[in-house]
């Protein structure tokens, strides 16, 4: 059977989605320490409450899902998560043009902003995925969170090898998967 799920393309189109998601979840949590710490001088007291935020926010996206998600198509507000993070990564890198270096508020609002609108995507998307296996869920949804997982923290490990000093590479980052989602977003889910 996981043969099966492992080789259907919607199945795949919708893991790399969750995939990328949770890697842009996992930005904070990989470079935000030394940003935080070492960059900017703050404590790690202060990365703490930080990382706090941003949980809360991606709470605050799936509780903003579940408000939504009675009035229009989990599409719908999965594709309007992911254009709202292009927007969010694109914004980032022209605010760190304008604003050169680095900035503590340009580099943690988008961030912000992005974990909350991943409460978007990753339910919806999730769902999209699995609603192909209906007779095979447990085994659908075991293999998409394995590799949803592998994928994101993939992307984890690969971010975790640069050394970032400014919000325009960041902001690449997630204009640049986000774009890849609404890429795969185009032909997924229909």
């Amino acid at each position: 059977n996981f043969f099966k799920i492992f080789l259907n393309s919607h199945f795949n189109k919708g893991t790399t989605i969750v995939g990328i998601s949770l890697m842009l979840q996992m930005i904070f949590p990989t470079i935000g320490p030394f940003i935080i710490q070492k960059s900017l001088a703050m404590s790690i007291l202060t990365y703490g409450k930080l990382a706090c935020c941003m949980g809360f926010a991606y709470l605050i996206g799936n509780i903003l899902n579940r408000i939504l998600i009675e009035k229009y198509s989990a599409l719908v507000i999965k594709k309007v998560g992911i254009i709202i993070n292009i927007f969010l990564g694109a914004s980032q890198i022209i605010l760190g043009f304008i604003y050169h270096g680095l900035n503590v508020y340009i580099f943690l609002i988008p961030l912000l902003f992005v974990n909350l609108f991943n409460g978007f995507i990753n339910g919806n998307a999730s769902a999209l995925t699995i609603k192909y296996f209906k007779k095979d869920a447990g085994n659908g949804i075991a293999a998409l969170l394995f590799s949803g997982s592998i994928i994101g923290f993939s992307g984890t490990v690969i971010l975790s090898y640069f050394h970032f000093d400014n919000v325009i590479a960041i902001g690449s980052i997630i204009f640049i998967a986000s774009l890849v989602q609404f890429k795969i977003s185009k032909s997924f889910g229909n």
